[in-house]
């Protein structure tokens, strides 16, 4: 199976921290996820066997991934990249006899990578640091919270000082409060 690995799976979160950082198994199983949906749309299944990956399974994830998912070229390089780590992970387990991706070509385009798109910030906001829209500061909400824990804390001691009878709240007739 391509997908529903648990041992392979199992594996990999033994190794956080150890050969993979949280945010490479985060990545993978993003990739688990789309690669799964391309093979629900493409093959009308839930999994394929591994050894039925080839380079026309290369090639149509690629135009998926560029065409269904809108993403751009090195993004869908990522994503396959982290499909043949699988991949290589099964050959080398002797669980397929050699690398469908072989003849696949992995390029990288050149970018400047000083400025990132709004949606790529909020996927790394969200994926790499764990900061989604539940998480977020809300300012006014906050200063909402704040102000009613504030009022309902100070109203108690205003209304006592207010409602409370004054005789008998001074110093005993004859005695400075001062004195000791």
């Amino acid at each position: 199976m391509l997908i529903g690995n648990d041992q392979r799976d199992k594996m990999l979160i033994k190794l956080i921290d150890i050969d993979y950082a949280k945010s490479t198994y985060t990545k993978y199983e993003r990739t688990q996820r789309f690669v799964q949906g391309f093979i629900k749309k493409q093959y009308s299944a839930d999994d394929i066997h591994i050894k039925r990956l080839d380079f026309e399974f290369a090639t149509q994830l690629e135009l998926w991934f560029k065409t269904k998912r809108k993403c751009n070229h090195n993004t869908t390089m990522k994503y396959i990249s982290i499909l043949n780590m699988i991949v290589l992970r099964c050959v080398a387990n002797r669980w397929i006899d050699h690398d469908p991706y072989i003849q696949f070509e992995m390029s990288q385009e050149e970018k400047d990578p000083t400025f990132l798109m709004k949606e790529e910030v909020e996927e790394h906001t969200r994926d790499e640091l764990g900061i989604n829209d539940f998480s977020k500061a809300k300012p006014l909400q906050d200063a909402l919270a704040s102000a009613a824990s504030f009022l309902t804390g100070g109203i108690l001691p205003l209304l006592i000082s207010f409602l409370a009878p004054l005789k008998g709240m001074g110093a005993p007739a004859g005695r400075s409060i001062l004195r000791i």
